[in-house]
């Protein structure tokens, strides 16, 4: 049955219809006393078969007639008898709550989403990610710096041990060549006295006097002899010293390498998770920047309900308007002919 208050279409959209505008006409009792009439068009589609027309013309009904394209079985006209108007009445009574309903839970929905999109523009997380960012770059200057501190320390120190082992080793080597030099000599003058002093000996062509002054210069020579090779074993020691010195300088150094080495590692690793928090930073503002977007969207299209959902709420409210008025009129109506039923009467006279 067809009704002032259907709004539902057969396509499953709400209050898509202009809101309808009634003019009430009265008529006389033989030509159906009271019609409405609808200026605007409603769809077709809508079930109306059940009220064509099946009123008593005695009757006070309201008239909906049609201005447009219609179907071939519409009608351009339908009838609805009092008690209809209050079923009627009753019905858009509870569509009009329903609808108040609905819109309010619109309305709650549009404040509930729009906390969501403050919490999801919160700029706090942008300036954590810029600050972690900054951290990151800072981390990773410090790493250049650590790398290039560890190359230089570990040239330096490899330069000054090769430069002092090549500077000791040759002074060593110099010295040590002296000493074997001089030692040699001293042998040569040892053997050349005690040779010329034997041949002395033998042939008997030198005096005693040439004899003992050869001779008496073998303790001396002796005492050279052992004075260089004492100078010679402490030559010896410090080369061996010199070497000990160059081992624990690279000893040090490759300690120190170490500690750098292990600096690097945990510059990287902080480095690394850095850039994983970051990562995972920027995918949840990416993820939130969509989440966002697609809050927006929701929220025009729960404008756009919420606008149906009051223009329906206005029409409703014309029609239980309209339908109070209607009602008003038949009340007057049956009223005027209780009046004119108790003037014509005899006991009126």
């Amino acid at each position: 049955m067809l009704t002032l208050s259907d709004h539902m279409m057969d396509d499953g959209s709400d209050f898509l219809l202009p809101i309808p505008i009634f003019i009430p006409q009265l008529r006389s009792p033989s030509d159906n006393q009271t019609e409405f009439q609808q200026q605007n068009q409603f769809s077709p589609n809508r079930n109306e078969d059940s009220n064509r027309n099946r009123l008593a013309t005695s009757e006070f009904y309201l008239q909906l007639t049609f201005n447009g394209s219609r179907e071939a079985n519409r009608p351009s006209s339908i009838q609805l008898s009092s008690q209809s108007m209050e079923e009627e009445a009753m019905r858009c009574q509870q569509q009009l709550v329903a609808s108040q309903q609905t819109l309010a839970k619109l309305e709650a929905e549009v404040v509930q989403l729009e906390r969501t999109n403050e919490g999801l523009r919160s700029e706090s997380e942008v300036r954590e990610l810029m600050a972690l960012e900054q951290v990151i770059k800072c981390l990773e200057e410090e790493l250049i710096q650590c790398r290039a501190s560890s190359l230089k320390s570990n040239e330096d120190l490899v330069s000054k041990t090769a430069i002092a082992k090549t500077t000791r080793t040759k002074r060593f080597e110099t010295e040590c060549a002296l000493r074997e030099l001089q030692l040699s000599i001293c042998r040569r003058k040892l053997e050349y006295a005690t040779a010329k002093a034997l041949d002395y000996e033998d042939d008997g062509s030198s005096s005693d006097e040439d004899a003992s002054a050869t001779v008496s210069n073998l303790p001396e020579e002796e005492e050279r002899i052992s004075s260089l090779q004492k100078e010679l074993e402490e030559l010896s020691q410090l080369k061996n010293r010199a070497l000990i010195e160059a081992q624990e300088a690279e000893r040090l150094n490759a300690n120190r390498q170490s500690e750098l080495a292990r600096t690097q590692l945990d510059l990287e690793q902080r480095i690394s998770m850095g850039r994983s928090e970051c990562e995972a930073r920027r995918q949840n503002l990416s993820e939130k920047r969509q989440q966002l977007d697609r809050n927006l969207s929701y929220l025009v299209q729960l404008g756009q309900d919420i606008t149906q959902e009051k223009l329906a709420e206005i029409g409703l409210l014309q029609q239980i308007a309209l339908i109070e008025a209607a009602q008003k009129i038949e009340n007057l109506e049956r009223s005027a002919r209780c009046l004119l039923t108790g003037n014509s009467s005899p006991y009126n006279g």
